[in-house]
């Protein structure tokens, strides 16, 4: 799962992922762990999620993509409209664990510039 995925997102050396989901979860260790490091990307962990917190820490680690869930990606949204961080490492996230509404992922693409890719997987398939 991690190897398609690897060859799926074009995951390479050059790639930084940004942690912010905990490692207990599918979607944790395998896309944003075990994924990077198998293709020799790097992983950066990063502190507990905070809307508030999240663009500070992508600013400072530039990573080219980062995955988290639909409820993440809300509370980002919900962001007033004077945050306007710099988004320019990232080249997609990945939205996965529960589905995404349509709206979600249009309204979020649109305000932060990059694109949300939206998966699909089963725990016990990994």
């Amino acid at each position: 799962m991690a190897d398609m995925g690897r060859r799926a997102l074009d995951i390479g050396p050059a790639d930084r992922c940004l942690l912010i989901l905990p490692l207990f979860h599918v979607n944790g260790i395998v896309v944003s762990v075990l994924m990077p490091l198998l293709a020799g990307a790097s992983v950066v962990i990063a502190e507990r999620f905070t809307p508030q917190t999240f663009f500070n820490a992508v600013e400072h680690h530039r990573p080219t993509y980062f995955s988290a869930v639909p409820t993440i990606y809300s509370m980002l949204a919900a962001l007033s409209e004077d945050v306007r961080p710099d988004t320019s490492s990232l080249r997609f996230a990945i939205c996965g664990a529960a589905p995404a509404s349509a709206e979600l992922l249009t309204r979020f693409e649109a305000r932060y510039g990059f694109p949300l890719i939206e998966g699909y997987g089963l725990s016990e398939g990994t």
